[in-house]
């Protein structure tokens, strides 16, 4: 199991640290064709679950830099910078979900070989948020 399963899996099932995670806001955004990212402009201070379900682009990270299309999935530390830009033929589109959690969770990226499975996901945690369930929802990030 590596470092960031593992993380997750002690974060999760183990130790119930960082339990419960609270969404503090979520979406699906379709991203403009002149859209790009500087998260220095605007920073936010929890962290993000940011997964590219269509689309082309690039995003720099602490981390490294990634060419970004469906099935790219972040998990965006709060306070640290980022920057994204996309190919205006194929913009981007991309869940969001914002999330106060453990204070150790790694930032990380992870490109998903069954993108169905996470998109499922999320259009379950998207619509108990939709629908004003945000404990439900949290369930499904959990997941």
């Amino acid at each position: 199991m590596d470092t960031a399963r593992r993380v997750l899996y002690f974060w999760n099932m183990e130790t119930g640290i960082g339990l419960p995670t609270t969404i503090n806001s979520a979406g699906l955004q379709f991203c403009a064709p002149d859209w790009s990212w500087d998260s220095s402009l605007v920073p936010w201070f929890d962290d993000d679950l940011w997964y590219v379900a269509d689309g082309r682009g690039r995003m720099e990270t602490p981390g490294g830099d990634f060419e970004l299309g469906r099935g790219d999935c972040f998990v965006l530390r709060g306070g640290q910078r980022y920057r994204g830009s996309h190919d205006p033929a194929q913009p981007l589109t991309v869940y969001f979900v914002h999330f106060s959690g453990p204070s150790h969770l790694p930032g990380l990226h992870r490109r998903l070989e069954r993108p169905e499975f996470m998109e499922s996901l999320l259009e379950r945690l998207m619509d108990n948020w939709r629908s004003g369930r945000p404990e439900i929802a949290a369930r499904w990030l959990d997941a």
